[in-house]
């Protein structure tokens, strides 16, 4: 999802990120409230289409759950976060709206 949203939005898809660039000065603190509040919207209307289209699982859609052990699970994460991030966060420069086209 962020490779596909990223020439969209910057690929501020979570508002953890967004928050997380705002303070480091990567994203505009006036655009923060919009993003973060569409942000909540698409994941409340995600969730509701979810229960709509599958009323009677709703407690296990959308998870993942891992097929290795909790700690190697937890380093996958970090290290690919990290990268995922690290590579956004470098192409993306302070004051510059980088993240439309």
């Amino acid at each position: 999802m962020v490779y596909a949203t990223c020439h969209l939005s910057g690929a501020h898809i979570n508002p953890a990120v967004t928050v997380a660039f705002t303070l480091t000065r990567h994203f505009p603190i006036r655009d923060a409230t919009a993003y973060i509040a569409a942000q909540l919207v698409g994941a409340v209307s995600g969730a509701l289409a979810l229960v709509a289209v599958w009323p009677h699982r709703p407690a296990r859609l959308g998870a993942t759950f891992p097929s290795v052990g909790r700690g190697s699970a937890l380093v996958y994460e970090l290290l690919l976060t990290a990268f995922l991030l690290g590579g956004k966060a470098k192409r993306t420069r302070v004051g510059q709206r980088s993240w439309h086209p």
